[in-house]
């Protein structure tokens, strides 16, 4: 292997993404809960609809 710190900075490139990733949902699960209108039907459509625009 010539270049041992590209294989490092694919890593850290993949866990910022996942990171980002759990950021974005784990703000919108507390966005949820702490307005008290949590329901599992409610953050379902969430998510789907974020997963729609992240398709397109």
């Amino acid at each position: 292997m010539q270049h041992p710190i590209w294989v490092i900075l694919a890593w850290a490139v993949a866990c910022f993404a996942v990171g980002m990733k759990l950021r974005r949902l784990s703000h919108l699960l507390f966005q949820k809960t702490l307005n008290g209108s949590f329901a599992t039907e409610d953050f379902r459509a969430s998510l789907e609809r974020i997963w729609e625009k992240e398709i397109v």
